[in-house]
């Protein structure tokens, strides 16, 4: 967020899903352009009454850059919970622990009854 103002706002800076419908794709380019609107008006003016507007009308498929720390075990009941999950973008993070070093014997290979038996 601290960055939002810094570059243009395209519809390359959102993740939208892929649609061929030409009303949906008119709507993404829409808000595209619309909170690029307030990004020029507040660089204009400085007035951060539309920066907060910016900030409060981008929609979840904002990308933003995180940090994240996380451990083998950790990813283990990720990859468990969330392998067949309906969202694609679950798959695209499960492919990637898998292509982690050891990521396929450590983290993908032990069933769920595995994980949950009591010692």
């Amino acid at each position: 967020m601290h960055k939002l103002t810094s570059y243009p706002i395209t519809i390359d800076n959102f993740s939208f899903d892929i649609t061929n419908d030409p009303k949906v794709q008119k709507i993404y380019g829409e808000i595209a352009g619309n909170c690029e609107y307030l990004r020029q008006m507040y660089l204009k003016t400085k007035d951060k009454t539309y920066w907060r507007a910016l900030v409060q009308i981008l929609p979840e498929g904002w990308n933003q850059k995180r940090t994240w720390t996380a451990n083998y075990q950790t990813l283990q009941g990720i990859y468990q919970w969330r392998w067949n999950h309906k969202l694609e973008e679950w798959h695209d993070f499960c492919h990637i622990i898998r292509e982690l070093p050891y990521g396929e014997e450590l983290i993908c290979r032990r069933t769920f009854k595995e994980l949950n038996k009591v010692n």
